[in-house]
């Protein structure tokens, strides 16, 4: 009977251990799933842990509530993100009022808006920005113990990042100290008129936004250890007179300069690579503007309507001019292509009237529709009702009693759209000098017959013969071709 009682004891205490265990393993993750393409997250509710782990960028999150753990926002307290995510997301852990400590890992490189809003509960000494991060969102720490308010410099500072003002001033001056200057920090601050950087500065970021609106700004120096200037950066700062990009800088990121309609004087360091996106678009005043030796792409409207721009020295490393990129330069008169360059961009030189170019280097292999449309006159050339500038076929036309087009010899390339629409062009004769059919180049061409493609080609563009119903029999397509677009 001792015996029996003995193991229906032993048995209790096991299924009692195994209850326990059962509470124990349910209780410890209680929440998980996916935070990204190659992110996931789960929460410990025995520890009150949130970690979160992968490779790659953090989704953006549009408010505070619709991160995936925000329902145990009120519980977390430890946030881990390990080795390999490169990015918080917008709103990630706003209102997240119990948390405590965050570790953040080596390589992270950007921090969202608002992050960590409002997380009144984090501490200072748990907390550490990693020197890789280069971008820090607006407000990502705004109402927590995490800001420092310095007084003698009217900076709101996380770490080495400015991430706000404390007051009104006119002129600035950063510390040395400062490797970073977090999104829209100094945004519309009208009052402010020079922004100067200690002579020993070890900035390296300009946020997106960051001086965007300063309209009565005239100087900002821009340090030997800068390497990223945002979106947006000084957009709209009226009165600034001159800017020298660092050599440490690698990307002028879109609309950087945009509208600085007094902008006189630009001089693009060495190491910049690519000039975003309507970088300096609307900067009417520009009269001088030195490109670095290794700029390899000048992104679409980069300088579009610099309309006192004179003349225009492009470095041997330029592969591609954007779409629009000097259009409207009304000024602009001296421009060489360089060898090297690969791609011209659509309506590229668009209405810049005075300008004449008579050259185009054998490297070119693409020229988009209208690229040198109310352009000088003096650079076309028309023949047997197709224009030419140099040895690329522009446009061209037809009528009702001329449906037959040839290019001259010698003609290397058809630009984009040059044919497109000519609903009389029966027969085209290709010469056999031809390499690059342009996108578009014949396309609504509804009457088109037959066309034979020269042996020396190498590349047809998008859509090169679409909706030409009348093409039939067999085309054959030469061996030397190794890009056929789509259609």
């Amino acid at each position: 009977m001792k015996k029996t009682f003995r193991l229906l004891f032993v048995i209790a205490l096991i299924a009692t251990a195994l209850f326990a265990l059962c509470l124990v393993a349910s209780a410890e993750v209680v929440g998980e799933g996916e935070c990204g393409e190659d992110l996931t997250w789960s929460y410990d509710d025995e520890t009150f842990t949130l970690t979160i782990s992968g490779t790659g960028e953090m989704e953006d999150y549009s408010y505070y509530s619709s991160a995936p753990w925000y329902q145990y926002s009120y519980e977390i307290e430890y946030v881990v993100i390990t080795e390999g995510v490169t990015s918080i997301g917008d709103y990630a852990f706003e209102d997240h009022y119990q948390l405590e400590r965050v570790t953040l890992p080596a390589g992270l490189e950007s921090i969202g808006a608002y992050a960590f809003a409002y997380d009144d509960e984090i501490s200072s000494y748990s907390f550490e920005i990693p020197a890789s991060v280069t971008h820090i969102g607006k407000n990502a720490f705004v109402d927590t113990y995490l800001v420092y308010e310095n007084m003698d410099t009217g900076f709101y500072t996380v770490g080495n990042w400015i991430v706000g003002t404390m007051d009104s001033r006119t002129t600035y001056t950063i510390p040395s100290s400062v490797v970073g200057i977090a999104d829209y920090v100094f945004e519309n601050r009208t009052g402010i008129t020079a922004v100067t950087m200690d002579s020993a500065s070890s900035l390296k970021v300009i946020g997106n936004y960051a001086f965007s609106g300063c309209s009565n700004m005239t100087t900002v120096a821009l340090p030997a250890s800068l390497c990223v200037i945002g979106e947006y950066a000084f957009n709209g700062c009226d009165n600034l007179l001159s800017v020298t990009v660092p050599a440490g800088v690698t990307e002028i990121s879109a609309h950087a300069f945009y509208n600085c309609d007094k902008l006189e004087s630009v001089t693009i360091g060495a190491g910049v690579k690519e000039i975003g996106t309507y970088a300096f678009y609307g900067c009417y005043a520009l009269e001088e503007l030195t490109l670095g030796a290794s700029v390899e792409k000048i992104d679409a409207y980069a300088f579009g309507y610099c309309g006192a721009l004179p003349t225009v020295t492009l470095p041997a490393s330029l592969r591609e001019i954007g779409d629009g990129a000097f259009r409207s330069c009304d000024a602009l008169s001296s421009l060489s292509l360089n060898a090297g360059l690969r791609e011209i961009g659509e309506y590229a030189f668009e209405y810049c009237s005075q300008l004449s170019i008579t050259s185009i280097p054998s490297s070119v292999e693409k020229i988009g529709v209208g690229a040198f449309d109310g352009c000088n006159s003096s650079m076309f050339v028309t023949e047997n009702r197709i224009t030419y500038v140099d040895k690329w076929a522009i446009s061209g036309y037809c009528d009702y009693s001329n449906t037959a087009l040839t290019l001259r010899d010698g003609t290397v390339g058809i630009a984009d759209s040059a044919f497109y629409g000519e609903t009389y062009l029966r027969n085209v004769t290709l010469c056999a000098t031809l390499k690059y059919i342009g996108d578009s180049a014949f396309n609504n061409c509804q009457e088109l017959r037959a066309v034979t493609l020269p042996a020396g080609l190498l590349r047809i563009g998008e859509r090169a013969f679409y909706e030409c119903y009348e093409l039939n029999g067999t085309v054959t397509i030469p061996a030397g071709v190794s890009v056929i677009e789509g259609y």
